[in-house]
């Protein structure tokens, strides 16, 4: 993936479900779409307030060059739309660091980030949690790379 490409990937992330914003609903699903010259960023993912699933789709001149797919949840039992609050969080501030292949911990009040993964944009796989006061009560598996 070139400069340019993960540039507009991290500021799409940054600018859909990270930073708030009402996604469309299809078909039981949610979608963000960005678009910015000759690049489309699609993610749609569908839950049921606790599990979710999901696809980030990058394009280049309408094809798919880069793509993502994860599944996660918040742990049964905690406050979803905190710690939903809290990965929306950490997304925007550090979209450059996870979800790409790279570790990334961050410690923030009573929560702790942590991203383990292998890889590199072009292909990887990794999971995401998140604990607070040193319980476990999100994670996500995911897995990706470049389409050719």
């Amino acid at each position: 993936m070139d400069e340019k490409s993960l540039k507009f990937l991290i500021n799409s992330r940054q600018s859909t479900y990270a930073s708030g914003m009402k996604a469309d609903e299809i078909n039981g699903g949610k979608t963000y779409v960005i678009k910015s010259g000759n690049l489309e960023y699609r993610d749609t993912y569908f839950d049921q307030h606790l599990i979710f699933q999901g696809q980030e789709v990058l394009f280049e001149d309408g094809q798919p060059v880069w793509s993502m797919s994860y599944r996660g949840a918040a742990v049964e039992g905690v406050d979803a739309g905190a710690v939903f609050a809290v990965l929306q969080k950490f997304i925007k501030e550090y979209s450059d660091k996870v979800r790409f292949g790279n570790n990334f911990e961050k410690d923030e009040g009573e929560y702790k980030y942590s991203c383990s993964a292998t890889g590199d944009p072009s292909e990887f796989s990794g999971r995401e949690e998140i604990y607070q006061n040193g319980k476990l009560v999100h994670w996500m598996n995911y897995f990706g790379g470049s389409i050719q």
